[in-house]
């Protein structure tokens, strides 16, 4: 099969496309052939080693935790050949920049059938991330004031979005020129990091720093008596302030079936819409992590793998 590989920690330029060993699928696990991904900041972290405390030294690293595609083989009984499915890899393992992967049935679910693989495939890390942030650890509820930090960028438009639909009050946190973007996502009150102090807004129920940028110390006396901060950042430090403190907390996004469902349920319910800036082959994605890596993303970054149609 093709695939993107590394060898070594680096910038985009470690980043190959060549011929790899096709993947057997172990009892439990699905054989999927893989017609889209994406590209999430994570990659980008994981790939030049900054984060090698907690991925690990293994090569050769196959990179991309997103896909959606078509069983080929099945070995667990909640799948069969030709299913179309959309999930995601761990994180730190990867694996889904490439034409085919194993992975655990309990990391898969049904693909949406309203969306087109394309669509499907931008939406399992960010839409879990949300969901088991804003959802299962903050408790996010209806006329809660909640902060979100990085609100135009692929996991902050869909927090924005899942917050609104919740009923909460959402200030939103971009660039000046993505205001628009923001409220039409649903935010109630837009932001400019570039004029405003993000520290003197106000004090709320929930702030997600789904930029995984903000100052701790500022952002903890945001808080109202109750309240939680919790970012996307991964790292020796939330880990220490998240011991310490039950005010503060991170979400380590986990591929789970349950949660995927939740998320198709989002999507058929018109909850949420995903949102894809641009779209590379598989075999520039050197050219996509340089992109994601400037930060300044509107939604995700697609990556096609194999012509799918709009199945």
């Amino acid at each position: 099969m093709k695939a993107v590989v590394y060898e070594k920690f680096g910038g985009s330029d470690v980043l190959q496309f060549r011929d790899m060993p096709d993947p057997v699928p172990l009892d439990g696990e699905v054989l999927v052939e893989v017609f889209a991904s994406s590209v999430n900041p994570i990659d980008i972290k994981v790939r030049s080693g900054s984060l090698r405390a907690v991925s690990g030294k293994r090569f050769p690293r196959i990179p991309g935790a997103d896909l959606s595609g078509r069983v080929l083989e099945s070995r667990h009984p909640r799948f069969k050949a030709g299913d179309k499915v959309y999930g995601m890899s761990r994180v730190f393992r990867g694996g889904c920049h490439a034409e085919k992967i194993a992975l655990p049935a309990n990391y898969l679910s049904p693909k949406p059938a309203t969306l087109s693989h394309n669509t499907a495939a931008i939406l399992p890390l960010t839409g879990l991330t949300c969901i088991q942030a804003l959802v299962r650890k903050c408790n996010l509820r209806a006329r809660q004031e909640v902060l979100i930090n990085g609100c135009t960028g692929g996991v902050g438009s869909m927090a924005v979005q899942l917050a609104a639909a919740k009923q909460a009050m959402v200030t939103g946190v971009c660039s000046e020129k993505n205001a628009g973007l923001a409220m039409k996502l649903g935010a109630d009150h837009v932001v400019s990091y570039e004029h405003e102090d993000l520290y003197r807004l106000g004090r709320f129920d929930i702030i997600f720093d789904a930029a995984g940028k903000m100052d701790i110390r500022g952002a903890k006396k945001m808080l109202k008596d109750g309240g939680k901060y919790i970012t996307t950042e991964v790292g020796l430090r939330i880990m220490i302030w998240s011991a310490f403190s039950a005010a503060i907390n991170f979400v380590n996004v986990k591929p789970d079936a349950d949660d995927l469902i939740y998320l198709s349920k989002m999507v058929e319910e018109k909850m949420v819409t995903p949102l894809i800036d641009r779209d590379y082959p598989l075999d520039q994605l050197a050219r996509a992590h340089d992109y994601v890596e400037k930060g300044h993303s509107r939604g995700k970054v697609l990556i096609r793998i194999r012509q799918a149609g709009k199945g």
